[in-house]
């Protein structure tokens, strides 16, 4: 299976301990919200991307193309 930005935010989410909806409160959204990214059902914008990295403690690269800093499990 190839992975995709949406499973990247699952990993990223997991490895930083949060669940979805802690996750989701820390970015502002609703939880159906990041559900929709996380199976790339929508796309995830570039600002959000940015937060989404900052909250896991990943970079924005990895988890567009899982270039850079992943989490410490992912590598």
């Amino acid at each position: 299976m190839e992975e995709t930005i949406g499973t990247r935010i699952i990993r990223a989410r997991a490895a930083s301990g949060h669940s979805q909806a802690e996750l989701a409160v820390a970015l502002d959204v609703a939880p159906a919200t990041l559900g929709r990214w996380e199976r790339d059902a929508t796309e995830v914008g570039s600002a959000t991307l940015g937060r989404i990295a900052e909250v896991c403690g990943v970079d924005v690269a990895w988890l567009l193309d899982g270039r850079g800093r992943a989490p410490r499990w992912a590598k």
